[in-house]
This record gives structure tokens, C-alpha cells and sequence, in this order.
């Protein structure tokens, strides 16, 4: 190999690690993107909001739905959809079963008997349509990017998409984890209102009982000179007739 093949060859190898970089540093900037929008909000419909307009941003599409997956009730429910006309009801798992895990490149998904059962009517304008399922500590959801023209979605924003979910998967489940931080410290602090609370019932409790004992001891000595307020009464009435007698005896002498 002369010096000429050799440079040719070293300059298609720059000419790869370059976009080999240029396509790394387009995913940080999306992950930067993301974890910005994700951070900035404990709410799952706001984050994924959010995350449409990322997505909007660095993936040419023109519709993007995310279902989130009931395994109990065997149904994928509807999370956000960029189109307001996408029926909110939920579809049975039976129905959307290939997509439920992995990643799925639909090169024409017009010709599949659930689009046009579920998804035609509101995305009348997309042929192509690209999935990928991922998880979080509770919840398990499909990302679908449509796009109008057939075959658009290629292996390089399938990648892409694949490594900008699975972030996006850690992210939320970091939400999530922090979610149930908040709302154990707040179970926290309503016990512990609850057993301040039960505590001075029981203080109230305890002096209700003391107020009725000493209301009990008082009771019976009260009792005792009121069940003898008539003898005395008698014993008053003998003593006016000593008295009266005495006094009249006294003024005859």
C-alpha cells in the first residue's frame, strides 16, 4: 500500500470517528435535553410533555403517543398523545401484543389490522411508525413516534431512540423513587399528628377520670349533709319552741 492509500485510508477513518462524535454528542445534548425537562417536574404528564417537545426537537416525527401497560387489568392505557383526537379508552393487550416489549421499526403500518382498529382515525397522515417499550420501578410504557412519509424512521433513530428511553427509564424511576420518598415522609407526619393526637385524648381522657373521681369523693359528704338538712330542720324547729318557751317564762317573772 502506497502513502496515498495509506492517507486515503487514515482520512475515511477520521471521516468515521467524526460522525462517529457528531452522533454521540447529538445524544448527549438529547440526554441534557431530557434530564433537564425531567428534573424540572414531579408529574408524570407534565415530564412527558416535556419530553415530546425534546423528542420534537432532535427526531423528525409528526406524532408522538405514550401508553403505559396495566399487566392486572391485561390493557395499555393512553399517558399523553400529541394528538388531541386519540381515543383515551384503553386497548387490550392481546390487541397491541407486538409492541408490548422491545423495539419495532413499521415500515408502512397501515396495513396492520390494529392501526386501523385503534390509531388510523386520529393519525390519518402517518405511515411509518417507530416503538419501543421500557420499564421504571412501577410502571412499564410504549413510546410510538409516527411520521407521514413510509419507511422514515431509520436504524440510526432507532438507535438513538433505544438509548434515549433507557435514560429516560432511569430518570423517571428516579422521579418515582423520590415520589415515594415525599409521600412516606408525609404518611410519616400524619402519624405522627395522629399519635399527638390520640396522646392528648387520652390526657383529656385521664382528666375526665380524675375530675370524676374527685367529683365522686366530693358527692358522698355532700350527700350525707343533704340527706340530713330535714332532721336538722326538726332539731331547729325543737330548739325555736325551747327557746320561744324559755322567753315567754322569763317575761313573767
Amino acid at each position: 500500500m502506497n502513502s496515498y492509500e495509506q492517507l486515503q485510508e487514515k482520512v475515511l477513518h477520521l471521516t468515521y470517528e467524526k460522525s462517529q462524535l457528531e452522533r454521540f454528542k447529538y445524544l448527549n445534548e438529547l440526554i441534557l435535553s431530557g434530564l433537564n425537562a425531567i428534573l424540572s417536574s414531579d408529574k408524570h404528564d407534565e415530564i412527558f410533555q416535556k419530553l415530546f417537545a425534546v423528542i420534537h426537537e432532535v427526531i423528525s416525527c409528526q406524532h408522538i403517543v405514550v401508553l403505559s401497560h396495566n399487566a392486572e387489568l391485561q390493557q395499555l392505557e393512553l399517558v399523553r398523545s400529541t394528538n388531541d383526537l386519540l381515543p383515551c379508552y384503553p386497548v387490550p393487550q392481546t390487541a397491541l401484543a407486538e409492541i408490548i416489549d422491545g423495539t419495532h421499526n413499521f415500515f408502512n403500518v397501515t396495513k396492520l389490522p390494529w392501526w386501523q382498529q385503534y390509531f388510523a382515525t386520529a393519525f390519518t397522515d402517518c405511515q411509518a411508525m417507530l416503538t419501543h417499550a421500557f420499564s421504571t420501578s412501577q410502571s412499564h410504557y410504549i413510546l410510538m413516534l409516527m411520521a407521514k412519509p413510509i419507511g422514515h424512521f431509520g436504524p440510526q433513530l432507532q438507535e438513538l431512540l433505544h438509548h434515549f428511553t433507557s435514560f429516560v427509564a432511569n430518570t423517571l424511576t428516579q422521579v418515582e423513587t423520590r415520589k415515594l420518598i415525599q409521600e412516606r415522609d408525609q404518611l410519616l407526619q400524619r402519624q405522627k399528628r395522629i399519635e399527638m393526637s390520640l396522646l392528648q385524648q387520652e390526657k383529656m381522657a385521664s382528666l375526665g377520670q380524675l375530675a370524676a373521681g374527685v367529683a365522686h369523693e366530693l358527692n358522698n359528704p355532700l350527700g350525707f349533709i343533704y340527706s340530713n338538712l330535714n332532721t336538722l330542720n326538726v332539731y331547729l324547729q325543737d330548739l325555736n319552741t325551747v327557746f320561744a318557751t324559755q322567753s315567754e317564762i322569763l317575761n313573767k317573772v
